[in-house]
């Protein structure tokens, strides 16, 4: 806690980069480095070769970084044409964290469930899911809580603004093969 933190807790693993994790990692480091979506791996490579390239001075957020432009071209050569996955991975500011819990139980909290139960459920059967496989089978069931706030803006009493901003605060670097 406090001056003890971790100054970066990394996941080289799928579906981690989300603020359940965040939230529970708050207390022990500044920074999280992890993926929102399936991570790919290949057996005679490693992306943490990157770990020569760091200096005494970077920050986290430099070793982050690093990181994730190491992962990029491990990607670009095992998947160059993103066939099989839409790998992404950001930097979340961990610190960030409890503002964006508040601020999503206050918006939350103004939704009225049980009036816009099937609404809402149809504006998050809409989204984009992470977490499918190659073979297109949806193992996993998680969307970007960003664009669902957006999507069910008009269904909360409270507004959403407050709430985005501190996500988009929390987000220090964000990589994904499809946000070139």
């Amino acid at each position: 806690k406090g001056d003890n933190k971790l100054d970066t807790i990394l996941f080289r693993t799928c579906l981690n980069g989300t603020i359940e994790v965040a939230d529970e990692l708050d207390e022990y480091a500044r920074y999280l480095i992890a993926s929102e979506e399936v991570t790919n791996g290949y057996p005679q490579d490693s992306v943490f070769t990157f770990i020569n390239e760091l200096e005494v001075s970077d920050t986290g957020i430099d070793y982050g970084k690093k990181f994730i432009a190491k992962y990029e071209k491990y990607m670009d050569f095992i998947d160059p044409f993103a066939f099989s996955s839409t790998p992404m991975y950001s930097i979340i500011d961990l610190s960030k964290v409890d503002t964006i819990v508040d601020e999503l139980d206050t918006f939350i909290n103004g939704i009225d469930v049980k009036k816009n139960y099937s609404d809402i459920i149809k504006v998050r059967s809409n989204m984009y899911q992470y977490g499918f496989t190659v073979s297109g089978f949806p193992s996993f069931d998680t969307v970007d809580l960003y664009s669902l706030i957006e999507g069910i803006d008009d269904y909360s009493t409270v507004s959403s603004d407050k709430l985005l901003a501190s996500i988009k605060d929390a987000v220090v670097y964000n990589w994904s093969k499809f946000l070139k």
